[in-house]
Parts: structure tokens; C-alpha cells; sequence
């Protein structure tokens, strides 16, 4: 059979059918909106998606106070059996305060060079040790102690620093008032600056500082007024000599 035969035989099949009315614009254009559609509907989805991480997030910062991807897990707590933290000052936060290591050298140091003269002894405050003690707060070391003398009572600090090896110091290292009288001095060796001073109030107070040949740098400062006095009377429990005596001792060193 050839082709002509063929297309006239399927001819008279389909002769009777009604004719095709399909308008391909109309086909066209119903596809053009399924697709636009079916784009917003996956668009609306990962749009909702993302409102839904914001908003948990926004919520989760709200409740916690933290960043949801900087959340640590919680630990179990713990009870300690040994004694109190008794070594900290009201000065310092306690994550900031070491009484280990150099602290303690230095302490033991102070301790057993006598610098405190006979006569003087510490007042303790509430919770804190019966003896001078160093911490390490804020890259330096510190001593805060209350002291009571058969001369007076009042306060004592120390503060041993590290500075460049050759350092002077002067009285503008311990910013004198007007009518502060300073001196500098020449004590075993070491330059030492003197700052004595009488406010209106009546505090009486002493401050030193000297720079020893290795770069440490040691402040110590006396008053007569103790913690929480706010009209102090009489002498610092120190003398000059005796607080000069603190700041050159070879004991304390940067470490």
C-alpha cells in the first residue's frame, strides 16, 4: 500500500468528526500562569521558611539572652567540700583576683621580712584573712589591708608593677594635690618619692613609690582612715620610714 492509499483510507476515517478547535495562545497563556504559579508558591515557602528561623531565633535571643549558634550547654552543678574564698577583696570581682602563685611568693615574702613593724597589726575585715596577703587583679599585685597601731589605725595598699628597666620616677608618678608636700630620696640604692598630705576632712596619708634596678615598680600608700571611716582622726599607722622601708625592700619582686 502506498502513502496515498494510506492518507485516503485514514481521510474517510476521521471525515465525520467535528473539526479541532484549539487556540494555542489560550494553551500557551493557561501555562505561562501555572508556572508563575507554582514559582510563587515555592518562593512564598522558603520566604515563609526563613520568617519562621528569624522569629524562633528573635524569641530564643529574648528568652536566653544569647546567640541560638553561641548557646553552651547547661552543666550540672556541684557542690565544693572545701573551705571559702576568704582571699578576695571587695575591690576586685573574684574571676579577677589570683592568690596562687606569684601572689603567694610575695605574700610569704611580706610576711617574713618583717615589714610590718612591731606594734602594727592587721584589722580584719569581715571574712578576710587575719595577715597581709597579695592578689594578682588587673595584670598587677595588690595588698589592701586595715592596720591599727599603738600610733593609730588607718589603711595600708601596695602595688607591685612591671616598667621598662631605667625608669625614674618623680612626684608627678603620684599626683600630689596642691598642698601635698612631696621629696625624693635616694634610700640603699633606690630613688624613692615621698607624698605626705592633710586633707580637710582630717585624713592624713603617706604615699611612696620606687623603681628597683629589675623594672618592678613598688606603690605603697597609708592613710588613717580605715574602711568605712568617713571622719578619721589621728596618724596613719605608718611612718615615712617605715612605708619607704616597704617600698625598697628587695623581697618584692615583679614575677
Amino acid at each position: 500500500m502506498s502513502d496515498p492509499d494510506i492518507k485516503a483510507l485514514l481521510g474517510r476515517a476521521v471525515e465525520d468528526e467535528p473539526p479541532l478547535t484549539i487556540d494555542r495562545a489560550e494553551v500557551f497563556r493557561r501555562g505561562r500562569r501555572k508556572l508563575r504559579n507554582r514559582r510563587f508558591t515555592e518562593v512564598g515557602g522558603v520566604a515563609a521558611g526563613v520568617v519562621v528561623a528569624v522569629v524562633g531565633a528573635v524569641v530564643l535571643i529574648g528568652v536566653t539572652g544569647q546567640d541560638p549558634d553561641r548557646l553552651t550547654p547547661a552543666t550540672p552543678s556541684t557542690t565544693s567540700s572545701g573551705p571559702p574564698n576568704v582571699t578576695g577583696t571587695s575591690e576586685y570581682p573574684p574571676q579577677y583576683e589570683e592568690t596562687g602563685g606569684h601572689a603567694a611568693t610575695l605574700t610569704d615574702a611580706f610576711r617574713t621580712a618583717g615589714l610590718l613593724p612591731a606594734g602594727v597589726d592587721v584589722d580584719p575585715k569581715p571574712g578576710k584573712p587575719a595577715h597581709p596577703y597579695f592578689i594578682k587583679a588587673m595584670g598587677t599585685y595588690h595588698l589592701d589591708v586595715d592596720l591599727v597601731g599603738d600610733d593609730g589605725a588607718g589603711a595600708l595598699s601596695v602595688e607591685v608593677s612591671p616598667v621598662p628597666v631605667g625608669t625614674t620616677v618623680t612626684c608627678d608618678d603620684l599626683k600630689p594635690s596642691a598642698e601635698a608636700s612631696c621629696s625624693a630620696n635616694r634610700i640603699d640604692g633606690t630613688d624613692v618619692v615621698l607624698v605626705e598630705e592633710t586633707s580637710s576632712d582630717g585624713r592624713r596619708s603617706i604615699s611612696t613609690v620606687a623603681v628597683h634596678q629589675d623594672g618592678t615598680k613598688v606603690t605603697a600608700y597609708v592613710s588613717n582612715a580605715k574602711s568605712g571611716v568617713f571622719k578619721p582622726e589621728g596618724d596613719p599607722p605608718l611612718s615615712t620610714d617605715q612605708l619607704a622601708r616597704i617600698v625598697t625592700a628587695p623581697e618584692l619582686v615583679w614575677g
